[in-house]
């Protein structure tokens, strides 16, 4: 009992040491802040944008229905790109 109660404790997230008080946990949220990265690569003058498709994000199963949302966003993230006309999207597949 003793062994399995030490274990969760290394798992719980610790404190924050660090003036913001942020910990972590959060280390970047692209899914939700895809426009403020592609303003920002613009803005940095950088010609293009590489990223990964997250297959478990695509098919959360391994096989069968895709996830209609997870779909949505890499449509969303790309058109965002076309909308700059200097942005290259290059997707990693």
């Amino acid at each position: 009992m003793e062994a399995a109660r030490a274990s969760l404790q290394l798992h719980r997230p610790k404190p924050a040491r660090n003036p913001n008080e942020r910990n972590g946990d959060l280390a970047s949220d692209g899914y939700h802040k895809y426009k403020e990265d592609v303003k920002l690569i613009k803005h940095l003058g950088l010609k293009a944008y590489r990223f990964s498709i997250s297959w478990s994000r695509l098919v959360p199963d391994g096989r069968g229905a895709i996830n209609q949302k997870g779909l949505q966003f890499y449509n969303n993230v790309i058109n965002e790109l076309v909308k700059e006309d200097e942005l290259n999207a290059f997707v990693l597949v």
